[in-house]
């Protein structure tokens, strides 16, 4: 199953009633991250996690900040700011923090919902759970 739409649990009782009716021993379906109600449902299930796939390349960070402040803004999230620093890095600042994180950083602290440096996850958490940006997964229709 490559998308769904609807309630969670009833999508859930949809794909157990397709298992059973034509005998599946599995089926892949992709869930997003931040699908959280439909992780719940299946939960009990054997699963396994998946990054988005493609390459990241932010070209100018206070351009993707400041195309992404209707998200942030609707997040609560006003005050943060993202500019270039010396030596290809960036800073960030929000409420009274600031950091300087360098490009790799940045595109992880943006896009990963899994990040491999702890303290990129820190960060992420320090803002709310705002970030990581909910794109749509590339496994989807809804992605182009």
């Amino acid at each position: 199953m490559i998308e769904w739409a609807g309630q969670p649990n009833e999508a859930y009782n949809l794909i157990s009633y397709a298992c059973k009716k034509y005998e599946l021993d599995e089926i892949e379906v992709a869930v997003p991250w931040y699908e959280y109600e439909m992780e719940k449902e299946l939960r009990s299930q054997s699963f396994s996690l998946h990054p988005n796939d493609g390459t990241v390349y932010i070209v100018n960070p206070k351009r993707l900040v400041k195309q992404l402040e209707p998200y942030l803004n609707d997040k609560l999230l006003d005050s943060f700011v993202a500019k270039l620093a010396a030596h290809e890095h960036v800073e960030i600042t929000f409420g009274n923090q600031s950091t300087t994180l360098t490009i790799k950083e940045f595109v992880s602290f943006v896009f990963d919902f899994q990040p491999q440096d702890a303290s990129i996850q820190n960060l992420q958490n320090e803002i709310g759970g705002v970030l990581p940006i909910p794109f749509p997964y590339t496994a989807g229709l809804n992605y182009v």
